[in-house]
């Protein structure tokens, strides 16, 4: 691989969801094809540790306020200096405010990199006249989207449709190797004829848990042998845990919280109830694929193009609770539909590699140089 440019992504998050994991794959793999690189991230921020166990002299990190005014200026100078140290390089940024900070970059330090802007959400870019410049700002050279879906979506608000790609993320199906299914179970002292249905999702609105929790109420009538798992956290998790009590579920929904490694507990569910109300594409439907794990889910954004209903998943539209608990029973109950789907499950999921993903943001990073 030739490699004539440089790149510095730009990761404002400081927790980890799967947004920070694609960012970290696609550095990783051009980092193995000898792309130099930069990440510039928030101090102490989980992108910061996990990079700087491999190679600590790429970090940039910036410091971080809890006031997003000062966040976005303190960001926004970060990138000025390393741009203008390095006024050829593609300039890559992996979330909203990555993108916001860039923008105002640009605007303030007269920089001339080119941008390229990661889009993971299925919702419209902003109607507010800033969220359509910073779109259409002449930096912006390519929008990765997601899916199709969301390129769709995303292209509503841009001037020049050439600058959109579909740049599928990736998993590593590899992790699952050898994974041990019987972690939750012997964890939460699961008997062998309770089944284990969970959601592995962050406690945020468009994971859509009221869904979750009343499509699990609904399966528990028809099945007291279902035990649900929610696995993950988040800014809604006071709010679930009094959704719960108030619906008398405790006995039989168990909030974990953040687990890591999470695959254990993938590997573990008999059923993964994916409740999304948007959703740029869903890769933890891609690791249930990857683990083995049949899944029910909604269809909602770019889930709909790796959980084909009736071939790879079971789907309903996004809010339909009665179908979702009606599709969870029909495949916790029906062993051949079950082993169909996860087959082919299997067979789409090696096609979405992480090294696949970024072989394609490559192609698009070297069409801008040429």
């Amino acid at each position: 691989m030739e490699n004539p440019f440089e790149i510095i992504h730009i990761s404002s998050k400081k927790d980890w969801r799967g947004g920070e994991q694609q960012v970290f794959y696609l550095w990783d793999n051009l980092r193995i094809a000898g792309v130099r690189q930069w990440i510039i991230t928030p101090e102490n921020s989980v992108m910061q540790k996990k990079v700087m166990t491999i190679a600590a002299d790429v970090v940039v990190p910036f410091r971080s306020f809890s006031f997003k005014p000062f966040y976005i200026l303190t960001l926004s100078n970060c990138i000025k200096r390393i741009a203008k140290k390095y006024p050829h390089a593609i300039i890559h940024t992996h979330d909203s405010d990555a993108h916001t900070a860039a923008t105002l970059a640009f605007i303030t330090g007269n920089l001339r990199n080119p941008l390229v802007v990661s889009r993971r959400v299925d919702f419209a870019v902003g109607l507010n006249a800033f969220s359509r410049f910073k779109y259409n700002h002449r930096s912006v050279k390519a929008i990765l989207c997601v899916s199709d879906e969301v390129k769709r979506i995303t292209g509503q608000a841009i001037k020049d449709k050439s600058h959109l790609y579909t740049v599928y993320s990736g998993i590593d199906a590899s992790k699952f190797d050898g994974c041990n299914r019987s972690f939750l179970r012997t964890e939460y002292k699961v008997p062998s004829n309770v089944k284990i249905v969970g959601n592995v999702a962050a406690l945020a609105p468009h994971k859509d848990y009221p869904t979750f929790l009343n499509a699990v109420k609904l399966m528990h009538e028809a099945d007291k042998d279902i035990l649900f798992f929610i696995i993950g956290s988040g800014s809604l998790e006071k709010e679930i845990k009094s959704r719960i009590d108030s619906l008398k579920m405790n006995d039989y929904v168990i909030m974990t919280g953040f687990i890591s490694p999470v695959e254990p507990a993938l590997c573990s569910l008999d059923l993964l109830l994916f409740s999304s109300k948007t959703e740029g594409l869903g890769t933890t439907i891609l690791d249930a694929f990857a683990a083995e794990v049949p899944v029910c889910s909604t269809n909602a954004g770019g889930i709909a193009e790796i959980a084909i209903n009736n071939q790879t998943a079971l789907t309903c539209d996004p809010e339909d609770f009665n179908s979702l608990a009606e599709n969870g029973l029909r495949l916790l109950s029906d062993d051949v539909l079950r082993e169909r789907l996860v087959a082919n499950g299997k067979k789409l999921v090696m096609d979405k590699s992480h090294k696949n993903t970024a072989k394609n943001t490559y192609e698009v990073y070297k069409n801008l140089v040429r």
